[in-house]
């Protein structure tokens, strides 16, 4: 069974409030490949070797061939789009850093409004270069809410989320001690001081939040070839791959 192409309907987004937050804060997404109109039901996609890379970009459409990408340290995850579908990637996080059970993909609306700008332009399909990880990979469709009920939602982080799809983990014999994202920021999260998490758990109304990260955290995780650079909100960190021993540099 091909595990790469898992067909899913994709929901449409509740218009959004004029007092709402927005959808979640944006993480960077360095490297990603996009087709206007792809073939196919809408679906998304999970995509760890070059091979599966392959037969998703040419399931989807894609023109030429599907570009290289270093499996050995990234992944792919991306959405296709049906014709009256409109999903972007703009998130992507492990549900908790502490003890990760999945790697969430968050979907919202093309152009739609963060709190750290606007999710990008809408297209067919969207395939997302992300760190790589073993865990289940778990697509959420979210959905903007007015911001005084930003405690009331089903994630208590402001925004409304739907399970599109859970792709299952996978087994990747680790090449070291921090080799894959939930490792690296396994090891950051245990860094921490006391002070630190109590800063990182602060939500954008000023309560405390359950998660590091949540999904308010300004967050970037960045697969180096020896080391792993993360930061969350003001704070930045490396991860020696080999050792997992961690430097705070901010």
């Amino acid at each position: 069974m091909n595990r790469i192409l898992v067909g899913a309907i994709l929901i449409a987004c509740a218009p959004a409030s004029a007092d709402t937050l927005g959808y979640l804060r944006t993480t960077p997404l360095a490297t990603e490949f996009t087709i206007a109109r792809p073939k196919g039901a809408a679906r998304v996609v999970v995509a760890r070797t070059q091979a599966e890379w392959r037969d998703a970009w040419k399931a989807a459409g894609g023109t030429g061939d599907a570009k290289a990408v270093d499996f050995e340290r990234q992944m792919i995850v991306g959405v296709v789009n049906g014709a009256q579908d409109d999903r972007v990637v703009y998130r992507i996080q492990l549900d908790d850093a502490a003890n990760a059970t999945v790697l969430e993909v968050h979907l919202g609306s093309g152009d739609a409004p963060t709190w750290s700008g606007n999710t990008r332009k809408p297209t067919g399909a969207q395939f997302v270069v992300t760190p790589r990880s073993a865990l289940a990979v778990r697509f959420v469709s979210d959905e903007m809410v007015d911001g005084h009920v930003f405690g009331h939602t089903n994630t208590g982080e402001g925004v409304e989320s739907k399970t599109v799809l859970t792709v299952a983990a996978v087994s990747i014999k680790p090449t070291g001690k921090a080799s894959l994202r939930e490792q690296a920021e396994r090891a950051v999260v245990g860094s921490l001081s006391a002070a630190d998490r109590k800063t990182l758990l602060v939500g954008p109304l000023g309560g405390s939040l359950k998660r590091i990260p949540h999904g308010w955290t300004k967050l970037d995780v960045i697969r180096e070839p020896d080391r792993w650079s993360i930061t969350y909100d003001d704070l930045a960190f490396h991860v020696d791959v080999a050792t997992g021993s961690v430097t705070r540099h901010r």
